[in-house]
């Protein structure tokens, strides 16, 4: 095929650094697309391996399912995910369908959630957390292994039933208001539904009132001030009288809180293993005056009711219009919230109490010699580690799992290119409009040539000008000052605690859907999404301007 056939497509270039092995001859003429918002960096084995399981199990339990066509595609490429999807053609009769099985959906989702789906969720969390993992044998281990991986499949049901509602309901009241304002800015009808709580403001509030009593602890305070590492702060406030009283304090938010991962892969703990996300954030808060959200909030809830009174004087007397409207604004503002809501027992709550029993099989196999550091069991994939520990007398994995180390940490060092394989000559993306507007533009979208400028979309409005701080992984997280600019591929909702100290948001990926346009909308800061390769032209500290309210990124 030609790099250019009208009938076919355009082949995008591989670059020299990313060499792709396709499988078959027809992988090369579908369209990839590097999920950079759910999975910035390389996989782990134990996460692709965790998935495969995830999927395995899913077929298991519903057989059919697994017979129908295939149009969707995700594979790894130099441990990166990589996603294609095969335009479909329905008939009026299908879409017709489709639109009223969505109908359903959104407007019974919201007492699905509060009747069956978060009770579920907290009562089925609340006995993995309660398990005592070290206390288990290793034959009860793998029982609870086994027993947490089918939970896994149930919850991520969940997800799907939750995310495409979500997110269609969102993005109708969207188009209801360009079709009725005319020409506004991208991010100009989420104004709508901003200033609704979700569990991942309680959770940044929770952390501030944290922050609140070590103002009010001089000693503890001290501790803070006086010491950089996280290690340091604990270690300091255990040896305190002050300081204990303080980790109990720590460990109550912790029981509530603290099944969230710092990162996108099984390999990075949660904060309850590790609070050291957390001892950041309070020190960042105390050093300076952090966010008020609540106050921020209650400005954002009464400029979404004069943006619904200024919608609501353009209709004028058309009342099949503004029944429309009503509806269409009341089933969003029902539903955002579980963007979060459903992530922080899900994506954050149910992977972390997986992610805690790998950490306790990992320190089996390092006990048995298997291994040679506990965390190495995440360099291994769930069969293998599956059956050291059922068999621990077996072959030594340690070297195995170095290797992949070594392998995952020059991948890291690569920056993939947003998009592999053919563009259709249509230019079409094949996804739903709703979820275009989370991914991103599309491979043609950026064609800037000046070096002074990069251009994204406007997630999020407003102008700020400062220091620059490129953040790829959470390793990199302390790094961050007040009023710092955060660079990065994309953020989760793990990321949210640093919205309270940095001053706007500029990221590789993402449309006015994505994470980081809709956290940044809610925190007021100013954010410029889907610029491409920002983590890779602008530099550590360099002064730049995030404007976004008309998606630009400029570079001093």
């Amino acid at each position: 095929m030609t790099d250019k056939d009208d009938n076919r497509g355009t082949l995008l270039p591989i670059p020299a650094d990313f060499p792709v092995e396709w499988e078959n001859d027809a992988e090369v003429t579908y369209l990839w697309r590097w999920d950079s918002i759910h999975s910035p960096l390389p996989s782990s084995p134990m996460s692709i391996s965790l998935g495969e399981d995830r999927v395995a199990r899913q077929a298991k339990q519903n057989p059919t399912a697994s017979n129908t066509a295939t149009t969707s595609f995700r594979r790894r490429i130099n441990g990166y995910s990589y996603s294609a999807s095969l335009p479909t053609q329905a008939t009026d009769e299908e879409r017709q369908k489709q639109t009223d099985e969505m109908d359903e959906a959104i407007g019974t989702l919201r007492e699905l959630w509060d009747t069956e789906i978060r009770p579920t969720m907290e009562a089925e969390l609340g006995r993995a957390k309660s398990v005592q993992l070290r206390s288990l044998t290793d034959s009860e281990l793998l029982e609870q292994l086994d027993d947490y991986l089918e939970l896994s499949v149930k919850h991520w049901k969940f997800h799907t039933q939750v995310v495409g509602p979500t997110h269609s309901s969102v993005h109708r009241l969207s188009m209801l208001y360009k079709e009725i304002m005319g020409d506004v800015t991208d991010d100009e009808p989420y104004r709508l539904i901003r200033g609704l709580d979700n569990k991942s403001l309680e959770t940044d509030l929770a952390i501030q009132e944290l922050a609140k009593k070590v103002r009010e602890a001089p000693e503890t305070l001290r501790i803070f001030i006086n010491n950089d590492e996280p290690s340091e702060i604990l270690s300091s406030l255990d040896r305190s009288a002050e300081g204990t009283q303080f980790l109990k304090m720590l460990d109550k938010f912790l029981d509530v809180y603290g099944l969230r991962p710092t990162g996108f892969d099984a390999l990075y703990p949660s904060w309850k293993e590790d609070p050291s996300f957390v001892i950041l954030n309070i020190r960042s808060f105390i050093q300076s005056s952090p966010r008020d959200i609540r106050t921020e909030q209650e400005t954002l809830s009464e400029d979404a009711e004069q943006c619904q009174q200024m919608v609501l004087a353009k209709i004028g007397d058309d009342r099949d219009r503004i029944a429309e409207f009503q509806t269409c604004l009341e089933h969003a503002r029902e539903l955002w919230p579980l963007k979060e809501d459903h992530a922080f027992y899900i994506d954050q709550g149910s992977a972390a109490c997986l992610r805690i029993l790998l950490a306790e099989v990992g320190r089996r196999l390092s006990s048995h010699g298997v291994i040679n550091d506990s965390d190495d069991v995440f360099y291994l994939t769930l069969d293998e580690a599956l059956t050291a520990l059922k068999s621990p007398t077996s072959e030594n994995l340690g070297d195995l799992a170095t290797e992949r180390r070594n392998q995952r940490d020059a991948q890291i060092k690569i920056i993939p290119p947003a998009f592999l394989g053919t563009l259709p000559g249509d230019g079409s993306l094949g996804m739903a409009p709703e979820f275009r507007s989370m991914m991103g533009p599309a491979p043609e979208a950026n064609g800037d040539q000046d070096e002074t400028v990069l251009r994204g979309v406007g997630g999020a409005s407003g102008s700020v000008t400062g220091p620059a701080k490129i953040v790829r992984s959470p390793e990199e997280f302390a790094k961050i000052r007040p009023g710092d600019i955060l660079v990065c591929t994309s953020t989760s909702p793990t990321w949210t605690p640093l919205f309270g100290t940095v001053g706007a948001l500029v990221s590789d990926s993402g449309g006015v859907l994505s994470h980081t346009a809709i956290v940044a909308r809610e925190y007021g800061l100013p954010a410029v999404v889907g610029v491409k390769d920002g983590t890779r032209r602008i530099a550590d500290g360099q002064i730049i301007t995030v404007d976004g309210d008309n998606g630009l990124v400029l570079l001093r």
